[in-house]
Protein backbone atom coordinates (compact mmCIF):
# COMPACT_ATOMS: atom_id res chain seq x y z
CA UNK A 1 0.00 0.00 0.00
CA UNK A 2 1.59 3.39 -0.72
CA UNK A 3 0.41 6.62 1.00
CA UNK A 4 -0.63 9.51 -0.47
CA UNK A 5 -1.96 12.76 0.97
CA UNK A 6 -5.80 14.44 0.14
CA UNK A 7 -3.87 17.38 -0.93
CA UNK A 8 -1.84 15.42 -3.99
CA UNK A 9 -4.66 13.62 -4.96
CA UNK A 10 -7.28 16.22 -5.04
CA UNK A 11 -5.35 17.64 -8.45
CA UNK A 12 -6.10 14.22 -9.94
CA UNK A 13 -10.14 14.18 -9.95
CA UNK A 14 -12.48 14.58 -12.76
CA UNK A 15 -14.99 17.30 -12.31
CA UNK A 16 -18.11 17.08 -12.22
CA UNK A 17 -21.20 19.63 -11.72
CA UNK A 18 -24.82 19.33 -11.32
CA UNK A 19 -27.70 18.43 -8.33
CA UNK A 20 -27.31 14.84 -9.22
CA UNK A 21 -24.27 12.25 -7.83
CA UNK A 22 -21.77 11.78 -10.85
CA UNK A 23 -22.29 8.40 -12.49
CA UNK A 24 -18.74 7.73 -10.91
CA UNK A 25 -20.15 8.19 -7.43
CA UNK A 26 -23.37 5.62 -8.18
CA UNK A 27 -20.97 3.00 -9.04
CA UNK A 28 -18.44 3.43 -5.81
CA UNK A 29 -22.18 3.43 -3.50
CA UNK A 30 -23.50 0.22 -5.85
CA UNK A 31 -19.41 -1.72 -5.44
CA UNK A 32 -19.94 -0.81 -1.21
CA UNK A 33 -23.07 -2.56 -1.27
CA UNK A 34 -21.81 -5.54 -3.17
CA UNK A 35 -19.07 -5.96 -1.14
CA UNK A 36 -18.17 -8.70 1.74
CA UNK A 37 -18.81 -7.98 5.33
CA UNK A 38 -15.43 -8.33 6.05
CA UNK A 39 -14.27 -5.51 3.13
CA UNK A 40 -17.10 -3.19 4.04
CA UNK A 41 -15.23 -3.30 7.76
CA UNK A 42 -12.16 -3.01 6.13
CA UNK A 43 -13.48 0.14 4.28
CA UNK A 44 -14.83 1.90 6.91
CA UNK A 45 -10.86 1.25 8.93
CA UNK A 46 -9.46 2.55 6.04
CA UNK A 47 -11.52 5.61 5.83
CA UNK A 48 -10.51 6.16 9.09
CA UNK A 49 -7.06 7.86 8.31
CA UNK A 50 -6.13 11.17 8.02
CA UNK A 51 -4.65 10.40 4.74
CA UNK A 52 -5.89 6.92 3.53
CA UNK A 53 -3.79 5.06 1.45
CA UNK A 54 -4.17 4.19 -2.29
CA UNK A 55 -4.06 0.67 -2.74
CA UNK A 56 -0.56 -0.10 -5.44
CA UNK A 57 -1.64 -2.17 -7.48
CA UNK A 58 -5.26 -2.89 -7.51
CA UNK A 59 -5.90 -6.55 -7.19
CA UNK A 60 -9.72 -6.98 -5.66
CA UNK A 61 -12.95 -4.70 -5.86
CA UNK A 62 -12.23 -2.72 -2.58
CA UNK A 63 -8.59 -1.85 -4.00
CA UNK A 64 -10.72 -0.36 -6.93
CA UNK A 65 -13.06 1.31 -4.53
CA UNK A 66 -10.41 2.94 -2.45
CA UNK A 67 -8.37 4.16 -5.58
CA UNK A 68 -11.56 5.60 -7.34
CA UNK A 69 -12.43 7.27 -4.08
CA UNK A 70 -9.16 9.07 -3.39
CA UNK A 71 -8.11 9.90 -7.33
CA UNK A 72 -11.09 10.03 -9.44
CA UNK A 73 -14.35 11.32 -7.22
CA UNK A 74 -14.35 15.79 -7.68
CA UNK A 75 -13.38 17.11 -3.84
CA UNK A 76 -16.65 17.34 -2.95
CA UNK A 77 -17.90 14.09 -3.69
CA UNK A 78 -14.41 12.32 -1.83
CA UNK A 79 -14.98 13.90 1.34
CA UNK A 80 -19.18 13.17 0.79
CA UNK A 81 -18.17 9.26 0.81
CA UNK A 82 -14.95 9.44 3.34
CA UNK A 83 -17.50 11.15 5.96
CA UNK A 84 -20.06 8.11 5.08
CA UNK A 85 -17.23 5.80 6.20
CA UNK A 86 -16.38 7.21 8.81
CA UNK A 87 -19.70 6.89 10.40
CA UNK A 88 -20.23 10.84 9.35
CA UNK A 89 -23.89 9.88 8.51
CA UNK A 90 -25.43 10.44 4.74
CA UNK A 91 -25.86 14.32 5.10
CA UNK A 92 -22.97 15.13 2.98
CA UNK A 93 -24.17 12.45 0.39
CA UNK A 94 -27.21 13.98 0.02
CA UNK A 95 -25.68 17.29 -0.37
CA UNK A 96 -23.98 15.97 -3.64
CA UNK A 97 -26.83 14.50 -4.99
CA UNK A 98 -26.95 11.07 -3.97
CA UNK A 99 -30.48 9.67 -2.51
CA UNK A 100 -30.86 6.64 0.54
CA UNK A 101 -31.72 4.21 -3.04
CA UNK A 102 -28.09 4.70 -3.93
CA UNK A 103 -26.57 4.36 -1.02
CA UNK A 104 -28.68 1.46 0.25
CA UNK A 105 -30.19 -0.05 3.25
CA UNK A 106 -27.54 1.02 6.38
CA UNK A 107 -24.36 -0.84 7.19
CA UNK A 108 -23.42 -1.41 10.74
CA UNK A 109 -19.71 -0.88 9.96
CA UNK A 110 -20.54 2.10 8.11
CA UNK A 111 -23.18 4.29 8.59
CA UNK A 112 -23.53 6.48 12.07
CA UNK A 113 -25.41 5.21 14.59
CA UNK A 114 -28.94 6.98 13.86
CA UNK A 115 -29.44 5.60 10.57
CA UNK A 116 -32.50 5.33 9.74
CA UNK A 117 -33.13 2.84 6.71
CA UNK A 118 -34.57 5.30 4.64
CA UNK A 119 -34.62 4.24 1.25
CA UNK A 120 -35.55 7.18 -1.66
CA UNK A 121 -38.61 5.60 -3.69
CA UNK A 122 -37.16 5.21 -7.76
CA UNK A 123 -40.62 6.35 -8.36
CA UNK A 124 -41.75 9.82 -6.29
CA UNK A 125 -38.66 10.70 -4.67
CA UNK A 126 -40.46 10.19 -0.94
CA UNK A 127 -38.44 8.14 1.78
CA UNK A 128 -39.63 4.78 2.63
CA UNK A 129 -38.78 2.92 5.45
CA UNK A 130 -36.49 -0.53 4.99
CA UNK A 131 -35.72 -3.45 6.56
CA UNK A 132 -32.64 -2.40 9.23
CA UNK A 133 -29.12 -3.83 8.91
CA UNK A 134 -28.31 -7.46 10.44
CA UNK A 135 -26.49 -6.44 13.11
CA UNK A 136 -25.09 -9.75 13.91
CA UNK A 137 -24.44 -12.96 11.96
CA UNK A 138 -24.88 -16.88 13.20
CA UNK A 139 -21.75 -19.10 13.23
CA UNK A 140 -22.61 -23.21 12.94
CA UNK A 141 -22.40 -24.71 16.18
CA UNK A 142 -20.47 -27.81 16.86
CA UNK A 143 -18.83 -30.28 19.55
CA UNK A 144 -15.24 -30.35 20.14
CA UNK A 145 -13.63 -33.65 19.77
CA UNK A 146 -13.39 -35.30 23.03
CA UNK A 147 -13.46 -39.32 22.22
CA UNK A 148 -15.97 -39.62 24.36
CA UNK A 149 -14.82 -38.03 27.62
CA UNK A 150 -16.85 -35.72 29.12
CA UNK A 151 -17.14 -35.97 32.58
CA UNK A 152 -20.91 -36.94 32.87
CA UNK A 153 -21.56 -33.86 31.10
CA UNK A 154 -23.53 -33.77 28.10
CA UNK A 155 -23.73 -31.16 25.49
CA UNK A 156 -27.23 -31.22 24.10
CA UNK A 157 -27.60 -28.14 21.84
CA UNK A 158 -26.12 -24.38 21.05
CA UNK A 159 -25.52 -21.37 18.98
CA UNK A 160 -23.35 -18.68 18.55
CA UNK A 161 -23.02 -15.18 16.84
CA UNK A 162 -20.72 -13.01 16.02
CA UNK A 163 -21.51 -8.74 15.51
CA UNK A 164 -20.67 -7.95 12.23
CA UNK A 165 -18.30 -5.16 13.09
CA UNK A 166 -16.21 -8.23 15.11
CA UNK A 167 -16.65 -6.75 18.22
CA UNK A 168 -18.18 -9.21 19.95
CA UNK A 169 -18.52 -12.88 20.23
CA UNK A 170 -21.77 -14.87 21.90
CA UNK A 171 -21.91 -18.37 22.56
CA UNK A 172 -24.98 -20.26 25.02
CA UNK A 173 -25.75 -24.00 25.16
CA UNK A 174 -27.33 -25.98 27.37
CA UNK A 175 -26.14 -29.81 28.95
CA UNK A 176 -27.07 -32.47 31.19
CA UNK A 177 -25.81 -33.98 34.18
CA UNK A 178 -25.28 -37.38 33.14
CA UNK A 179 -22.65 -38.26 35.81
CA UNK A 180 -24.56 -39.85 38.71
CA UNK A 181 -22.91 -37.29 41.14
CA UNK A 182 -24.03 -33.67 41.76
CA UNK A 183 -22.00 -31.08 40.43
CA UNK A 184 -20.59 -27.79 41.60
CA UNK A 185 -18.93 -26.72 38.44
CA UNK A 186 -18.78 -26.83 34.87
CA UNK A 187 -15.72 -25.76 32.77
CA UNK A 188 -16.69 -25.76 28.83
CA UNK A 189 -13.84 -24.55 26.21
CA UNK A 190 -14.48 -23.37 22.48
CA UNK A 191 -12.47 -22.58 19.65
CA UNK A 192 -13.60 -20.21 16.88
CA UNK A 193 -12.32 -21.44 13.46
CA UNK A 194 -11.72 -20.20 10.12
CA UNK A 195 -13.19 -21.78 6.79
CA UNK A 196 -9.91 -23.00 6.26
CA UNK A 197 -9.64 -25.16 9.92
CA UNK A 198 -7.54 -22.49 11.07
CA UNK A 199 -8.41 -21.83 15.12
CA UNK A 200 -8.87 -18.19 15.31
CA UNK A 201 -9.30 -17.90 18.61
CA UNK A 202 -9.90 -20.26 21.73
CA UNK A 203 -11.29 -19.69 25.34
CA UNK A 204 -13.00 -21.20 28.34
CA UNK A 205 -16.12 -20.37 30.36
CA UNK A 206 -16.71 -21.81 33.92
CA UNK A 207 -20.40 -22.32 34.73
CA UNK A 208 -21.12 -22.28 38.91
CA UNK A 209 -24.13 -23.77 40.15
CA UNK A 210 -25.61 -27.24 42.00
CA UNK A 211 -26.74 -29.68 39.29
CA UNK A 212 -28.27 -32.84 40.33
CA UNK A 213 -27.59 -36.08 38.65
CA UNK A 214 -30.35 -36.26 35.56
CA UNK A 215 -30.92 -32.45 35.47
CA UNK A 216 -31.06 -31.11 31.99
CA UNK A 217 -29.61 -27.25 32.67
CA UNK A 218 -31.06 -25.28 29.79
CA UNK A 219 -29.77 -22.40 28.00
CA UNK A 220 -31.48 -20.00 25.28
CA UNK A 221 -32.82 -22.02 22.32
CA UNK A 222 -31.91 -19.00 19.83
CA UNK A 223 -30.14 -15.99 19.57
CA UNK A 224 -33.55 -14.48 18.93
CA UNK A 225 -34.97 -16.25 22.30
CA UNK A 226 -31.47 -14.27 24.01
CA UNK A 227 -31.84 -11.30 22.70
CA UNK A 228 -36.10 -11.34 23.72
CA UNK A 229 -35.58 -12.07 27.64
CA UNK A 230 -36.11 -9.28 30.15
CA UNK A 231 -33.74 -8.25 33.20
CA UNK A 232 -37.17 -9.21 35.25
CA UNK A 233 -38.43 -12.42 33.42
CA UNK A 234 -38.09 -15.88 35.37
CA UNK A 235 -36.13 -16.84 31.70
CA UNK A 236 -32.87 -14.26 32.59
CA UNK A 237 -31.59 -17.45 34.77
CA UNK A 238 -31.18 -19.30 30.90
CA UNK A 239 -28.46 -16.69 30.11
CA UNK A 240 -26.14 -17.88 32.90
CA UNK A 241 -25.90 -20.49 29.99
CA UNK A 242 -24.39 -17.57 28.01
CA UNK A 243 -21.04 -16.57 27.35
CA UNK A 244 -20.05 -12.95 25.26
CA UNK A 245 -16.86 -11.73 25.05
CA UNK A 246 -15.89 -8.18 23.76
CA UNK A 247 -13.56 -5.52 22.26
CA UNK A 248 -13.42 -2.33 22.16
CA UNK A 249 -12.20 -2.38 18.96
CA UNK A 250 -13.00 -4.51 15.50
CA UNK A 251 -11.02 -8.48 15.76
CA UNK A 252 -9.70 -9.40 12.82
CA UNK A 253 -10.21 -13.41 13.86
CA UNK A 254 -14.35 -12.57 14.07
CA UNK A 255 -14.41 -10.95 10.23
CA UNK A 256 -13.16 -14.97 9.30
CA UNK A 257 -14.94 -16.80 11.75
CA UNK A 258 -16.93 -19.68 9.92
CA UNK A 259 -17.98 -21.91 12.85
CA UNK A 260 -17.24 -22.90 16.64
CA UNK A 261 -16.78 -25.90 18.17
CA UNK A 262 -17.50 -26.23 22.09
CA UNK A 263 -16.61 -29.18 24.53
CA UNK A 264 -15.81 -30.32 28.82
CA UNK A 265 -12.61 -29.18 29.98
CA UNK A 266 -13.22 -30.53 33.45
CA UNK A 267 -16.16 -31.02 36.00
CA UNK A 268 -16.68 -30.54 39.63
CA UNK A 269 -18.26 -32.75 41.83
CA UNK A 270 -20.19 -31.87 45.21
CA UNK A 271 -18.30 -35.44 46.59
CA UNK A 272 -14.75 -32.92 46.12
CA UNK A 273 -13.67 -35.02 43.14
CA UNK A 274 -12.62 -33.49 39.92
CA UNK A 275 -12.70 -34.43 36.26
CA UNK A 276 -10.21 -33.01 33.87
CA UNK A 277 -10.35 -33.89 29.83
CA UNK A 278 -6.93 -36.31 29.07
CA UNK A 279 -6.86 -37.20 32.50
Amino acid sequence: MVAASTIAVADQSTTYSGTQASPLLLKILKGVQELSTADTLSLHVWATYSRPDIPSPNLTPLDNIETDIMLKLPTAERVAMLSWLDHGGRTKLYAVGATDNDIGPCVDSIDAANCNTLSSSSNSGVNQPLTGPISSRDLPFTLAPAGNQNGGVTIERGFATVKNDATSETHCLSFKNDSGKKIDGVTFIYKIYAQNGQVLTAGSNLRAGSFEPGDDVPGPATAADMSGIRSDSPEKALLANCWTHTTSMATPALLRAAYIAVGVASVTYDDGTHWALGQ
